[in-house]
């Protein structure tokens, strides 16, 4: 089991929207004064199914959740819902502990893993995890983005696939970003919105059809909406463990 130190330094403002049945409505947005929002993008890869539940400073957030899962709300090709909510912590030093259960029910077996954050108040984050519990990490990603005009969605790529250094991401013939390294996250950049193949590549591979990619995915991001792309799994792997690309909302 590793534990990751990680501090956090970003800006970002806006509260999330309601879902129904992947159409998304714009609601009021607005902060707990003094709080932060953060969002928990859990896709460890373990080698078997597993189950964790959630902690936040010893205090129970979640119910028992399948990984690899994104918690509250979720998105496309994640497990959870199409939602963008975020819960609400203290500013300041927080700590995230996952600890497996017994299947199908929220008895602890142990220890799955546990990171130490840091969170300013009245901001916004994600925070992801990737890799085995003996090598799990915690990656923070400020979710600073506004709304962009009508046409667009707007969107950021993270790379949390642990056994490729480094990913080209592609929507699809047309490269998108080149070369981001594992654990790394881009800023926001707008597309077009509309339905398309999202993939990525071995970094400075040739291009070439979705089909033929490490991974990919059809998604349809929404116009004006807001979206982490990111790659997760394992090269070579299946089942599980098989090379993915998944969308989660921001807002």
């Amino acid at each position: 089991m590793k534990k990751s130190i990680i501090y956090i330094f970003a800006a970002g403002v806006v509260m999330l929207s309601a879902c129904e049945k992947n159409t998304f409505r714009t609601t009021d947005r607005s902060f707990e004064e003094g709080k932060a929002q953060i969002k928990l993008g859990l896709f460890n890869a373990p080698l078997a199914a597993t189950s964790v539940l959630a902690y936040l400073n010893g205090v129970r957030v979640s119910s028992s959740l399948l990984l690899p899962y994104p918690f509250p709300g979720g998105g496309f090709n994640t497990g959870g819902s199409s939602n963008g909510d975020y819960l609400a912590v203290n500013a300041g030093a927080n700590k995230l502990q996952l600890f497996t259960t017994n299947p199908g029910t929220a008895n602890i077996v142990k220890e799955f893993m546990t990171a130490d954050l840091t969170f300013e108040a009245n901001k916004k984050y994600t925070v992801y995890t990737t890799d085995t519990a003996e090598n799990a990490v915690a990656i923070i990603a400020p979710d600073n983005a506004l709304a962009p005009d009508s046409g667009y969605s707007r969107i950021r790529f993270i790379h949390l696939m642990p056994n490729v250094p480094a990913v080209d991401f592609y929507k699809g013939t047309t490269l998108l970003k080149s070369n981001v390294q594992y654990k790394q996250f881009t800023d926001f950049f707008d597309i077009a919105f509309g339905s398309d193949s999202f993939s990525v590549r071995v970094a400075g591979t040739a291009p070439g059809s979705a089909l033929s990619a490490l991974a990919y995915r059809v998604i349809a991001p929404t116009n004006r909406r807001i979206y982490s792309f990111l790659s997760r799994g394992y090269q070579g792997a299946t089942l599980l463990r098989a090379p993915n690309v998944s969308a989660i909302v921001n807002q």
